[in-house]
């Protein structure tokens, strides 16, 4: 399968979950549903393990090393699905662009990742797209970074700041890991960490097993479709991150953001949504440059 299909795939999965995860997070709180979701992933990878295909030998250092970006993973997220839950989806998920700036500049810092001067133009082109898109208009293209600055003392624009830095350190562990660790040992032991973080969490901090009983109650039938979506993007994206630079699979992954908040945008009746698709078109042509 070639590295384009992969990314592709990654995107329309990626997409189709944060829609749904919308309008389950709409019915319950984003501890509650992540503890659930991580549980589930666990359960579903658990044939993984009587097949055999998980290596439980891997040294023990590493075994604790992977443990960091699960936690940041996992903190990135309850960050991200808090702001989610509380804020329109087409604007939350534009803002998430950030950590491709971050990651790009880390990667090409950290692992020398060298893109050519086509890749470079295409990046620029879905970072303008991106940040147009959180504009919503010509008239408000400035209105981003005024909202970022006037409304950081808002919980929910600082939580998704807080989410854009995790989700970056996370993507730098992820892909060095993964030259140590095979990526199905690495994905079962990652989610593992995840699971039994939230866990600690809820049944620490809250209820327990009844917050995990409501939690499926409000969740409904969406819980075991965006569990499955999101073990396989989890998969996909690991297999990714061990064939693509770093810095040309972020950019590129985040335009999830792009079909999230046009799709869901739609769905939910949110604002601005014509001068979002016509973003479309921009973001769309930097992804075909990079592509090719």
């Amino acid at each position: 399968m070639s590295w384009q299909i992969i990314i592709v795939a990654l995107i329309l999965i990626t997409s189709t979950a944060t829609v749904l995860e919308k309008f389950t997070l709409k019915k319950e709180h984003a501890l509650q549903y992540l503890t659930l979701l991580s549980t589930l992933i666990l359960i579903f990878s658990l044939p993984l393990v009587f097949l055999g295909k998980i290596n439980f030998t891997i040294h023990p250092a590493l075994w604790m090393l992977i443990a960091l970006p699960a936690i940041s993973h996992s903190l990135a997220a309850l960050f991200f699905d808090k702001s989610l839950r509380h804020l329109d989806i087409s604007q939350v998920l534009p803002m998430m662009n950030l950590s491709t700036l971050i990651t790009v500049v880390a990667a090409f810092l950290i692992f020398g990742e060298k893109l050519n001067s086509f890749q470079i133009l295409g990046i620029v082109f879905l970072i303008i797209g991106a940040y147009s898109l959180e504009a919503g208009s010509l008239t408000n293209l400035f209105n981003p970074i005024k909202t970022l600055v006037r409304n950081f003392a808002s919980k929910h624009q600082q939580f998704i700041f807080y989410s854009i830095l995790l989700y970056s350190i996370a993507y730098l562990l992820d892909k060095w890991l993964l030259t140590q660790v095979p990526i199905l040992t690495y994905f079962f032991i990652n989610i593992l960490y995840s699971a039994l973080f939230y866990l600690i969490l809820t049944f620490g901090l809250y209820e327990g097993f009844t917050d995990l009983k409501t939690g499926f109650a409000a969740g409904g039938k969406l819980i075991l479709p965006i569990s499955l979506f999101f073990l396989l993007q989890s998969l996909l994206f690991f297999k990714a991150i061990t064939i693509v630079p770093l810095a040309l699979l972020i950019p590129l992954f985040r335009l999830h953001t792009l079909v999230s908040s046009l799709i869901g945008g739609e769905i939910l009746k949110e604002k601005h949504l014509i001068y979002r698709a016509a973003t479309a078109i921009f973001m769309l042509l930097g992804a075909s440059i990079v592509f090719k």
